[in-house]
């Protein structure tokens, strides 16, 4: 299992508030890239089918939803919003 940061630490250090993310229909897997052109240094499944990369310093760097459509009502739709 990957041991990443996910919590105040990560966002204090990374300035940037963009989320990037990808949809693979051939796999059905919806990726939020938190950091792009990072070193993935440990990568692991902290529960069944969501995968998380880290980088060196164990923060997050991106995660993967496996088999999405099964895990969420409706695989094709994203809403997103801004807090703070």
């Amino acid at each position: 299992m990957a041991h990443c940061i996910v919590g105040d630490r990560a966002a204090r250090e990374s300035p940037a508030t963009h989320v990037k993310m990808n949809y693979d229909t051939k796999t059905d897997a919806p990726t939020l890239i938190r950091r792009e052109n990072v070193a993935i240094a440990a990568s692991g499944e902290e529960k069944a089918g969501v995968i998380l990369d880290c980088n060196g310093q164990g923060d997050l760097v991106s995660m993967e939803i496996i088999d999405a459509s099964q895990r969420v009502t409706e695989g094709k739709k994203v809403d997103f919003q801004i807090a703070g």
